[in-house]
Formats: structure tokens, sequence, C-alpha cells
């Protein structure tokens, strides 16, 4: 059966993206500089055209309001100032006053939040997003101790698997395919069901599925539309889960640097940008569905039951992990469970 996603639905994708940005008045960094008492670098490695910018975007426009204009944000997309593996160093240096990281970027500087921040454990944004919500709080001071403050994080989409030639109905089926991971705990967990997992860019992942490198990807919604990855991989096998990644990294003197309303509007303001983001990427998740759909056989929405089976096993290797990690490490693990339930 020949598989081949249209130009007609990416432009339908396309069009909402920048229904999105024309309606948060989105601007290019060459728009310059304004007038506002405080004027603010954000780096973020996502292009114009995904969602996930017109999110940034919204963060910006709201802070500028709420602030009755004297923060201006000026967005850096695509990875202009600093990739997103170095934005700590670079934002704690003071090269950048903030940015939008990944958080698998960070498994080795900040090990506790990343395990939290995993895939296939949560089965809502709003119960994801909660679970963020506490652990920035309990590594606070974790944070800091590497030069930066993290005033919210958030739900960076929906995480789904993409193949070239079949989809994975049950766990069991991954055995002996080669996947494009997406790192940490969720490899540990794919590995464990026989699966053969290699480390890839997103930007390779293209190529690599091209070429039979790989015979799947683990990824966002965002990702693999922005990437347009469904011309190389138009089988979707449908977890629906969603990946708690995203986190604002502040520079921590500058942050100290602001009069106090203007650090408590940037501080409060993640239940705003957690429920703003929930609601895009729900909208934008549909849409693409819809036009993958008109696909015959090109979509299979996992079992609620399979779906447990991901969650089970992958608990079962973050709870040996969060240990190794002491007391913090306990903590976080309690976190977890009290968001994890289906």
């Amino acid at each position: 059966m020949k598989m081949n996603l249209k130009v007609k639905s990416n432009k339908r994708i396309s069009l909402l993206v920048l229904t999105l940005c024309m309606v948060l008045g989105m601007a290019l960094p060459t728009a310059g500089w304004s007038k506002a008492d405080i004027n603010l670098k954000l780096g973020t490695y996502f292009a114009t055209t995904d969602i996930r910018y017109g999110q940034a975007q919204y963060f910006a426009n709201q802070i500028a309001e709420k602030s009755n204009g004297k923060v201006n944000i000026v967005i850096y997309p695509g990875e202009q100032l600093a990739k997103a593996k170095d934005a700590v160093n670079a934002v704690a240096g003071g090269a950048i006053d903030m940015y939008l990281p990944w958080s698998a970027h960070y498994a080795g500087t900040f090990p506790i939040f990343d395990l939290v921040c995993q895939p296939f454990v949560y089965p809502t944004f709003e119960k994801a997003n909660q679970a963020m919500t506490e652990i920035t709080v309990l590594l606070d001071e974790d944070f800091q101790k590497h030069g930066v403050k993290v005033p919210f994080a958030y739900v960076g989409g929906t995480i789904n698997i993409f193949s070239e030639s079949k989809f994975y109905k049950k766990p069991s089926d991954l055995k002996g395919e080669k996947i494009a991971g997406v790192g940490g705990a969720v490899d540990k967990m794919f590995k464990s069901f026989g699966a053969g997992v290699v480390s890839i860019t997103s930007p390779e992942r293209y190529l690599a599925l091209q070429r039979k490198i790989v015979n799947a990807t683990i990824t966002t919604n965002a990702t693999y539309w922005s990437s347009r990855l469904y011309e190389v991989s138009p089988f979707a096998t449908v977890v629906d889960n969603p990946f708690p990644a995203h986190f604002l990294i502040v520079n921590i003197d500058k942050c100290k640097s602001f009069p106090k309303g203007i650090q408590d509007t940037i501080l409060n303001f993640g239940a705003d940008m957690q429920a703003f983001s929930a609601k895009s990427f729900k909208e934008f998740d549909q849409k693409m569905y819809e036009d993958l759909l008109k696909m015959k056989g090109t979509i299979h929405k996992v079992s609620a039951n399979d779906t447990t089976l991901y969650k089970d096993q992958l608990l079962k290797i973050m709870e040996d992990e969060f240990k190794a990690r002491g007391e913090l490490g306990q903590k976080a693990m309690q976190i977890v469970r009290k968001y994890s339930s289906y």
C-alpha cells in the first residue's frame, strides 16, 4: 500500500502554525530592541515555523503586557545565540539572558530533573505539568548552583513512534527494530523490549529513515511535522503521551536584578504558559491526526493496556535510577508516582 502525505495536508498544518503566529503578532529578532526599561534575549532551538516558537512568542507578549511594556523579550530562534546543549553555560555566563532548552540535553547536568521529565509516564498534559511544577521547586537550589533560575517548566509536545513500514501494536513488536531514541530512561525501556536504540539528532533523522539506518523514530508530533518526517515514516503508532521537556532558564544575577514586580511576573507565569502550550499542542495534534487519518492505515492507536505496559516498565527503570540519587532522588520519585497514575 503506497503511503504518501501530499502537500495539501502539509499546508493545513502550516496554516495552523502561521495563524497562531499572526494572532500572537510574532516578530523576528530583526525587529530590534524597544524602548522598554528591560530588554532581554531569549534563545530557542526551534524554527519560526514550529508551533513551539509561537508558544515562546506568547510568553514574550504576555510578559510585555503584564509589565505594562516595561519588559521587551526578543526571541532568537534556531539556536542563533547558542546550541540548546550549551544553553545553561551560555545563560549562566551572561551571553544570553534566558533560553528554552530541552530537558534531555541536560541529563548529565540535571539528572533528577531529566528523570522526572520522561514521556510514557504521565497520562495527561495536566498531570505532566503538575509534576514539572513540583520538580522545579524541589531542584531550585541545584539549578541556582549552576547559575540559572528556572521559573517554570512545561510539556514540550505529544510523543509517538513513527515508522517507515509498520506499526508497533504491542511493546513486543519492537524486538529487533532499530529506533532513533530520545535518550535517558526511555531508551533503556525500549532496549528492554528488544529494540536497538540509536542516538541520532533531530536534523539527522530524516536521512537516517530514508537510508534505512533506522526503522523508526520516537519523537514529538511537532518535530515529526516540522521536519517532514511523515515523508519517510508514514506509519504512526500513536501512544499519544505528553513529553514534559521544556524549561525556561534565566541568568540568576539578571533575575535578581529585576524589580520585584517584574521578577514576580516572570517567576509566576508557569501556570499560564502550561495552559496555553497544552491547548495549542492539543489543537495541533488533532489537525495532524485528521490529515494522517485520511491515509488509510496510517495510524494505529495503542490500547490503554499496552500504554500501561510502557509506563510500568519505564517506572521500574526510573525507580532504580532515583534510588541511586539519594534522598533528593526519592523525593523526586514520589512526585512521579503522584502524577503517573492512569
